[in-house]
Order: C-alpha cells, then structure tokens, then sequence
C-alpha cells in the first residue's frame, strides 16, 4: 500500500461477489476475470486498500488467494457488484471502518490541481489530500457543504506530492468527479422569468432555464424549488429538468397566487452551483 495513498478510485474491469466467510459474516469477497495478487493485473488489490461495493466503502482485512479478500466489517451478500479500488493511508482507511462509527459522504483524494479549482474550493476542498466531503440542504432550501481535511499533503516545487485520480478516471464521469472539479468549468444561467396563468384553465404554466451551459462540457442537473408566501424554499419532487410546468387547472387564486420558484443547477465537471433568481407566479381569476 502507498504510503501517502495515490489512487483516488480506480475502477475494477470485473465484478465482484460478497459471500459469507467461515463465521458466516459477509464479509468474503469474490473478484472473479483477474489476479488480484499480481501488480500488473488491472484488478490488483493489497491489504489495507479500501475496496468500495457499490460505493460503500470497506477497508480489506486480508487477501486470500488470486480471487478471494476478505473485509474489515460486512458487506451486502450478491454477486454482480461493480467494485473500485482505493488506497488511502492507513489513518484514512481506519477512518472509514472506525469501530461504531457509520461513514456517511464521500471519500476524496485531490491534487494540487483539483484542489484549485473554482468548483472545489466552492465546496471547502482547498489543498490536496484525503477529504471528507457531504452536503445537506438547509431549511433555507440552500445547499451547505461540509469538508473535512483527514490527511493532507506537502507541496514541493509547486506540485502536490500525491497523483489526483487514476487516469481511468479522468472522463469526469465517475460520482467523485461531480464534487473536485477536473477543469475550470462554470455554469451560464438564463434565468427564468415571472409567469401568469387563470385559475381553472386547461393548461400550463412554465419556469424555463434551457439556455443555460457549461464551458467545462459538463452534463447540466436541475433542481427546481418552490416558495409559498410567507414560507421556506423546499425542492419540488420530481422537477429535475430545464423547464418547471405547473398545470394551471390545480392553480388557485388563495393557494397559489404569489409563489416564487427558482432552480439550482449543477453539472458534472465539478462547477460551482448556481441559484436562478426568483421567479413568480401570478394566477388571475
């Protein structure tokens, strides 16, 4: 294993199969198509790795034989899971299987590189190492981010000391790309604009965005969001495109007049969010 850890997460080229072990907990675990003892093999994995199922993350306790590990704690039974190695330092890993302690977030590895960029240091990840990353909306409907540095790392000669992602990984598709940002990418937005409609009309009402674009080239995601008068912004389920439709036959004079709507948008390629402006709906009589 890496001393500092360098593999942020590399994807495995097979499957995986969790089983029980001998004391039938699941925690045995099958890679079937490689040789996970041999360095060259694409599916190489050592003691102490943390091996993610399904992107829950588990540190390996011990490697049985060409195809078999075993876990640190359980696993979900099944076979056909997409598995990808990582190889943080053993003070990170301890941190993922930490006695009673439940990992909720992301684990992340960033470069110097990463760590620069715009959309990375929107979220507090603002020097390379291993993070700690999660989000939560508050009652605001605002979206908040809490970072925590775990292990970070010296910088000589301007470079960090450590490489960012596997290059497999560099497409920016993977779940950790959407939080460190590969490249200086930014959100345009058109921003929506206020919308009327009769109460009782066959019909609808729309809040669009369909203008808006990415310079990174990052795929765009939507979350519309809704404010009655008087009250809280809270996201609407289920409206996660460009445009907002709102049937005018439910609209009413008394429930609906005055409700305010914007949307956050994210992409990808790790830009910083951006929150439309308001826009409001006035239903007639």
């Amino acid at each position: 294993m890496a001393i500092l850890g360098k593999i942020d997460r590399q994807v495995l080229t097979v499957t995986a199969e969790v089983q029980a072990d001998a004391n039938g907990d699941p925690r045995q675990v099958k890679i079937l198509g490689g040789d996970i003892t041999d360095p060259t093999d694409d599916n190489y994995i050592e003691p102490g790795d943390v091996l993610e199922l399904n992107e829950v993350p588990s540190v390996v306790y011990a490697i049985t034989d060409g195809e078999t590990l075993q876990l640190r704690r359980d696993a979900v039974l099944g076979a056909g899971q997409p598995a990808a190695r990582r190889t943080p330092p053993k003070e990170v890993a301890d941190y993922v299987d930490a006695p009673g302690d439940t990992f909720v977030g992301n684990l992340l590895l960033l470069s110097l590189a990463e760590a620069q960029d715009p959309g990375s240091r929107a979220r507090g990840l603002t020097g390379p190492g291993w993070w700690h990353y999660k989000t939560y909306v508050d009652a605001g409907g605002n979206t908040r981010h809490k970072a925590e540095c775990i292990a970070s790392f010296a910088i000589s000669g301007g470079t960090a000391g450590v490489v960012g992602d596997d290059t497999l990984l560099d497409d920016a598709t993977t779940l950790e790309e959407t939080v460190a940002g590969q490249v200086d990418s930014i959100i345009t937005l058109v921003q929506p604009i206020d919308a009327a409609g009769t109460e009782g009309d066959v019909g609808t009402v729309d809040f669009t965005v369909s203008g808006t674009t990415s310079t990174g080239g990052g795929v765009l995601f939507f979350q519309w969001q809704r404010k009655a008068s008087g009250g809280r912004w809270v996201n609407i389920s289920g409206e996660t495109t460009d445009t907002l439709s709102l049937s005018e036959a439910v609209l009413t004079v008394s429930a609906n007049n005055g409700d305010q709507y914007r949307v956050k948008v994210t992409d990808d390629a790790g830009a910083p969010e951006v929150v439309s402006d308001a826009a409001t709906l006035t239903v007639n009589s």
